[in-house]
């Protein structure tokens, strides 16, 4: 079925709007990670609403990625509060972390 038609963005719109270069969005569809596009002739074009979408779910992916590191932290080190230093330290790169 198709979509409702909704305002279309180029490329370098959308990479501006995520705050990104466009070559770093190209590598990303390039990897299949990136929003879904339509080419119209030599052209990259892009719904609003799909990039909007596909934001949203990357949101949620990295929230639940996050929640999912936490509790296997708190599985092997006990506590939180000694989770919450695990944690800390795997940001840190195991550099010491006061």
């Amino acid at each position: 079925m198709l979509q409702k038609l909704t305002r279309m963005i180029d490329l370098p719109t959308v990479a501006e709007r995520l705050g990104c270069d466009p070559a770093r969005l190209r590598r990303l569809i390039n990897r299949g990670e990136g929003p879904p596009y339509v080419m119209l002739g030599r052209d990259m074009m892009f719904r609003e609403s799909s990039v909007e979408a596909w934001l949203a779910k990357r949101e949620r992916e990295s929230q639940k990625a996050a929640k999912q590191k936490l509790l296997l932290v708190q599985k092997f080190t006990g506590t939180p509060k000694e989770s919450a230093r695990a944690v800390l330290l795997l940001a840190a790169g195991g550099r010491n972390v006061k």
